[in-house]
């Protein structure tokens, strides 16, 4: 932010000095004058222009964590998707966009991809005998049969009461019928990745369980049991 503003300052200057030269060439009164008001008109017209360009940090390889720090530093916003991989590069960046090296608006967006390894694990059988049945979950978006881009947020509401030791868990099932947690989401809301670019016009399902049992996020289960409070819509991938 610093930088910016001492850039603007000696693009005043350097206006300011050439207004100078070009009245003393034309012998103009009052150059002193013009020349400030030549400064003050190029500092406003340098913060009305569009932002000074920055550079987007190359931040593949880094953990989850310090490629955010990083691209905030770079006076970007950080926008994050989840893909499945190999287990070296769970909680890693494996793709972002733009590529780094890449000159771009301050607060430009850089979409960054985590992986979250590739575990297959049966899921653990949950009791729901708590009185969670009385628990009504409804999706506020996409809608059920919603054709949703590649990346699209989900957002629920839960009505009723969770028991005491139970939490919210959200899933999607994958067009190989393989199911993705995506942990419990922040406010009930999460950017979702609908597979990838072959995907397109696949179907995809979206779950919201109750559960009283820890499910990692990034984990991938073959199967999901039957004995669980849940809801469900299925989506189109655009």
């Amino acid at each position: 932010m610093l930088t910016d503003f001492l850039i603007r300052i000696l693009i005043g200057i350097g206006v300011a000095v050439l207004a100078g030269i070009i009245t003393s060439l034309l012998r103009i009164k009052y150059r002193l004058l013009i020349s400030i008001i030549c400064f003050i008109v190029a500092i406003i017209l340098s913060f009305l222009i569009k932002p000074l360009p920055t550079t987007v940090p190359y931040v593949i390889g880094y953990f989850e964590a310090d490629a955010e720090r990083i691209i905030r530093g770079a006076g970007l916003l950080p926008a994050k998707t989840y893909q499945s991989g190999s287990s070296e590069n769970e909680d890693k960046v494996i793709q972002q966009k733009p590529k780094g090296g890449v000159r771009v608006a301050k607060n430009t967006p850089v979409i960054l991809t985590i992986g979250m390894g590739n575990e297959v694990a049966p899921l653990p059988r949950i009791d729901t005998n708590n009185g969670n049945e009385n628990i009504n979950i409804n999706f506020i978006r996409p809608q059920n049969g919603a054709h949703v881009p590649q990346f699209s947020d989900v957002e629920y509401q839960i009505r009723g009461a969770i028991p005491s030791g139970y939490r919210d868990v959200l899933f999607v099932q994958d067009p190989l019928g393989q199911y993705w947690s995506w942990g419990t989401p922040a406010g009930r809301m999460r950017t979702i990745q609908f597979g990838v670019e072959e995907d397109v016009g696949k179907q995809f399902r979206i779950i919201v369980l109750i559960t009283d049992r820890e499910i990692p996020f990034g984990r991938k289960y073959q199967d999901l049991p039957s004995n669980i409070q849940h809801s469900s819509i299925t989506v189109i991938r655009q």
